[in-house]
């Protein structure tokens, strides 16, 4: 029901701009920008005069000398950038990795997606999501052996899940169609949900399962494994079960992510699954392990049943107060999106062909899915929004009503 659409966010083609926009032709998918342009936007959509173009949501390049690497008493990480005599502060979703290696008097290259302006200390910046890089300037797509790159860190799992087990029969979400799609989405009326924790041979293990139905009849039921490695959540396997109306079995499908393989269409091989992969519906569960107070961005795979597995980021973009269950309750926002450059990296393909690879996947991106989980453990999933499927399924807001 509600991670469905984690993946398909990663999958849905990004709108197109204004006719009367004229960007720069992108390299690589992102789109070559000075500092001076980005400095000079305006309002809440980031508008360049000079581009013609919203900034606001584009995979950007541009190159500029580090001046501060920094973080604020509130705990919020920034970098600051100059070319020119211009200086841009980007506000970032957690610290770099490794900001030593930016001396300041090299000029670097930045690659990232613009999100919105914000304050950092009462003076303007811009939100960046965690997916940006800085590295030596050289080509866009590609990573040359002698090239310094710095991200921005995080961790590769999810946690434990701070939510207790339980077993309803009443539905515990709602589901508000907010637009509808050109395809069609049949299981969209929540049913039964239960989830299980055990202790086997010193390891800790999850057991989630859900039922959803289709307005005439059908159920679909699905079922996630989980084990705990070292504080490492992994998804070890996944199920799913469709009946018919009269009770009979249509569909059946299990996938061992342990001991099974997928087939990777770019290259045709077999591959092992990564070890931090999550099946699309599995992570309304595994969300709720995010590892809030220790790391602010995590890095993972997302399996949709086919074709390679999506990497994906999630980070915490701010705490809200919501309206659910009858009443106010404080909530971590997460957001869920494709890791463009890293699906490139992925990609079987001689380095410098990855540069149209990496162009292929910015057509997949189509913003972030948003998540709301209790800002205090248990932290229960609380709201979302987002697509339900595939590229043309129905977008949805849903809500936790008891």
């Amino acid at each position: 029901m509600l991670c469905a659409a984690a993946a398909c966010a990663a999958q849905l083609a990004l709108g197109a701009p204004d006719a009367s926009a004229k960007p720069p032709a992108p390299r690589a998918g992102a789109i070559p920008v000075e500092i001076e342009q980005i400095v000079e936007s305006s309002g809440d959509r980031l508008h360049s005069d000079d581009l013609e173009l919203d900034l606001a949501g584009a995979r950007v390049r541009f190159t500029g000398e580090v001046e501060k690497v920094g973080r604020t008493a509130g705990g919020e990480s920034y970098v600051v950038l100059s070319d020119g005599g211009d200086e841009l502060t980007l506000r970032l979703p957690g610290p770099l990795d490794a900001p030593e290696k930016l001396e300041a008097t090299e000029e670097w290259e930045i690659i990232g997606r613009l999100d919105r302006p914000v304050q950092i200390e009462g003076e303007r910046a811009i939100a960046v999501g965690p997916d940006i890089l800085v590295k030596t300037p050289g080509l866009v797509g590609e990573e040359r052996p002698d090239d310094v790159i710095v991200r921005v860190a995080g961790a590769e799992s999810f946690s434990a899940p701070s939510v207790e087990p339980w077993e309803e029969e009443k539905p515990l979400y709602r589901v508000d169609i907010e637009k509808q799609g050109t395809l069609s989405r049949d299981f969209v009326l929540p049913g039964p949900t239960a989830f299980a924790k055990a202790e086997r041979g010193g390891k800790t293990l999850y057991d989630y399962q859900q039922v959803m139905r289709a307005a005439d009849g059908r159920t679909s039921s699905i079922r996630c494994v989980f084990r705990l490695e070292n504080g490492h959540l992994r998804n070890t396997s996944y199920g799913e079960v469709e009946l018919a109306a009269d009770g009979s079995r249509t569909k059946q499908s299990w996938v061992d992510f342990e001991k099974e393989t997928f087939h990777d269409t770019w290259s045709a091989r077999r591959k092992p699954f990564p070890p931090n992969v999550y099946e699309a519906r599995c992570l309304s569960l595994a969300i709720s392990g995010f590892p809030i107070g220790e790391q602010s961005v995590v890095r993972f795979f997302v399996w949709g049943g086919r074709g390679m597995p999506l990497p994906v980021y999630a980070y915490v973009d701010g705490e809200e107060t919501l309206q659910t269950r009858g009443r106010a309750e404080k909530a971590q926002r997460i957001r869920v999106g494709l890791d463009v450059r890293r699906a490139a990296r992925e990609i079987d393909l001689p380095e410098n062909w990855k540069q149209g690879a990496e162009a292929v996947g910015e057509s997949w991106y189509s913003g972030d899915t948003l998540y709301w989980i209790a800002a205090d453990p248990p932290r229960t999933l609380l709201r979302f929004e987002g697509p339900l499927g595939p590229p043309g399924s129905p977008e949805a807001v849903i809500e936790r009503v008891r």
